[in-house]
């Protein structure tokens, strides 16, 4: 029975559990541990790096470009394709590179390569190395055309590329190089291949004129000369010499010269010789008219004998 004097009994105490004991760690097994890490973190760092200076270092075998392939492993290069080469043998751009079939793939480096490939062959004006599939080592190279040829200083002709980097030298054996466009009074700036061969606006006015030979389909242009800018002349197959005048309206200029030809050659046959005059197109010319003045003699660009007739409009 209730009774409210009775006093109240005091709640049963909450049960915690116990802890669980602590393993505790010496200090001595602390100190193999960490030990044991740091002999393992030096063991591997050098390993890597006896890896790396073994890729660094590599050189082939003395006489040969491969490794043997009893001796290639997991990530030997495979094989070496050139691809875009037509002047080269293949195997010198390969050895020029410094790439070698049984090489560490991971030891290619691909820029220096490409930099080696450029520097040893003035007919290549880009080459890309990369790596594809199975290990392999794909060189890609793109060749640049030789445009012209320009006189240099020690008695040779230098053939210019499309890049205006000298490509070859060729000993002088007469007043005109053979087959190839002669660029007569350019600058010229450097005389080893590889290098820049004449100055930059020099070339330009040159990439100029032959893109207006271009557009108006005029071939067989055999001789540009830019000895005096205000009186450029070009050859045309050195049969008739187109006196230019000035750098201006090269298109214009090459344009009523490609008109008039035809006519000229069904008038007086294809070995016809003489002047074709379109300065009166240059910047201050007094008149729009352009002039055939033929001439006889082997010699195109000699003075005319005779005034100018069969205007041309």
């Amino acid at each position: 029975m209730y009774d409210p004097d009775r006093p109240a009994e005091p709640a049963p105490a909450e049960k915690v559990p116990a802890e669980k004991p602590r393993r505790q760690w010496s200090i001595q097994v602390r100190a193999l541990i960490t030990l044991a890490a740091v002999l393992i973190m030096t063991a591997a760092a050098i390993l890597m790096r006896n890896a790396f200076l073994r890729i660094k270092e590599y050189q082939p075998p003395a006489g040969s470009i491969a490794v043997p392939e009893e001796e290639w492993g997991p990530n030997s290069v495979r094989a070496v394709v050139v691809e875009g080469n037509t002047r080269y043998a293949d195997r010198s751009l390969i050895k020029a590179g410094r790439i070698y079939p049984g090489q560490n793939i991971w030891s290619v480096n691909k820029k220096e390569a490409a930099d080696r490939i450029l520097e040893a062959f003035p007919y290549i004006e880009r080459v890309l190395v990369d790596t594809v599939d199975d290990n392999g080592v794909l060189i890609t190279v793109t060749e640049t055309e030789p445009v012209c040829a320009v006189f240099g200083d020690d008695d040779v002709w230098l053939v210019v590329g499309t890049n205006n980097q000298v490509l070859e030298r060729i000993p002088v054996t007469g007043d005109r190089p053979l087959r190839i466009l002669y660029f007569k009074g350019a600058e010229t700036v450097s005389l080893i291949p590889g290098e820049q061969a004449v100055a930059d606006r020099d070339f330009q006015l040159l990439t100029e004129l032959m893109t207006a030979c271009g557009e108006y389909e005029v071939d067989g242009i055999a001789q540009v000369d830019i000895t005096n800018r205000i009186d450029i002349k070009m050859a045309w197959k050195n049969q008739i010499l187109i006196l230019m005048g000035d750098e201006t309206n090269f298109n214009r200029k090459l344009g009523i010269f490609s008109s008039a030809l035809p006519g000229i050659i069904a008038q007086r046959g294809e070995a016809v010789r003489g002047r074709f005059n379109v300065t009166a197109y240059s910047a201050g010319g007094t008149a729009d008219a352009a002039f055939f003045t033929p001439d006889k003699s082997r010699q195109i660009d000699k003075e005319p004998e005779q005034e100018p007739e069969n205007p041309a409009e």
